[in-house]
């Protein structure tokens, strides 16, 4: 009976995370036909004008380590100076709004972990939550665990549910 319980703890680990990685595929894909409809550039030179400052993100976790790379391929694309020196470090900040579904993915995932029922007026709450602290968190790599582990109090999540979080470190 115990193993029932790990293989659908496992389960539903692996649920969160498909459907995080699915989740940042849509937003990433929404982005680029929007750049390529608005601005009629080819999917493939955005995504070869991308390719590095996308593989610094994934290296390090982090968007900010890849601003100055990502303001190089824009003005290698023929943005203008006023994108590349304005445009994308408020974008950076606005677009935080993929962390925020994280955070809410996370912990409705972790809520069918653990089987705990979350109600509509905590579900608000902690989305709410959850789009005020995307902004707050610092842009350092690990920096999300510290807003999870908030949000995970104010559900009442047990310890166990900070440790499931940082053991992922899906974000």
């Amino acid at each position: 009976i115990a193993y029932q319980g790990l293989f659908s703890q496992i389960a539903d680990i692996l649920f969160v995370l498909v459907f995080s990685i699915v989740y940042i595929l849509v937003i990433m894909t929404l982005h680029v036909v929007f750049i390529c409809i608005r601005f009629r550039i080819s999917p493939a030179v955005i995504i070869r004008g991308a390719a590095g400052s996308t593989f610094i993100e994934l290296a390090t976790a982090s968007s900010s380590a890849a601003l100055s790379q990502r303001e190089e391929e824009c003005r290698k694309l023929g943005a203008s100076p006023t994108v590349t020196k304005f445009v994308l470090p408020f974008l950076q900040v606005a677009n935080k709004n993929l962390t925020a579904g994280i955070f809410m993915i996370v912990l409705l995932g972790i809520s069918r972990a653990f089987a705990i029922q979350i109600s509509l007026a905590q579900l608000v709450t902690c989305s709410i939550m959850s789009a005020l602290l995307s902004i707050a968190v610092p842009p350092v790599p690990g920096s999300s665990f510290s807003a999870l582990t908030l949000l995970c109090a104010v559900l009442g999540f047990p310890s166990q549910a900070v440790s499931l979080c940082l053991a992922t470190r899906i974000i």
